[in-house]
């Protein structure tokens, strides 16, 4: 009985007040999440996230993400070398590939996606196995106490 007491004085002081909270604009990182229906910790940079091809290009690869939104993968993120490589020959559509993250853009996302989130993915070889590097930006302790070392022998 006693909260609904003070309701009704509390609206006595002050009709009609309003209990909304103030409206407070989502930012462009958080929009991404819920409407790709993912965790901030699956797109991140330096994580390793499957795609499919969904095109191959003489200098590129149009990609499809597992959350739906869909990148390029250039050439020179595929090859460590300095030679070329034959995407033509060594891709195909539909093929399921495993790349890392090198950075995502989130500033040009609309709700209905017309503007694009950029996410650049790498498949050099020299960057999908630097597991260390990516494991210290996480948790830098572990270099600490050398547990990452101890870990590092067993995924050799």
């Amino acid at each position: 009985m006693k909260p609904v007491l003070e309701f009704i004085v509390e609206e006595l002081k002050a009709p009609f007040k309003p209990y909304q909270r103030p409206f407070s604009e989502l930012d462009y990182q958080y929009l991404f999440f819920h409407m790709t229906n993912t965790l901030p910790f699956q797109y991140q940079v330096g994580s390793m996230i499957p795609s499919q091809i969904t095109k191959v290009m003489p200098e590129k690869l149009a990609v499809k993400l597992a959350c739906g939104i869909e990148t390029f993968i250039f050439d020179y993120d595929i090859n460590d070398k300095e030679s070329k490589l034959d995407l033509m020959k060594e891709f195909y559509e539909g093929q399921t590939i495993i790349g890392r993250i090198k950075s995502i853009k989130f500033e040009n996302l609309k709700t209905d996606f017309s503007g694009n989130v950029k996410i650049d993915l790498t498949l050099k070889s020299t960057v999908l196995n630097n597991h260390k590097e990516y494991l210290l930006k996480l948790h830098p302790f572990m270099d600490k106490y050398n547990i990452l070392g101890n870990l590092m022998s067993f995924i050799d």
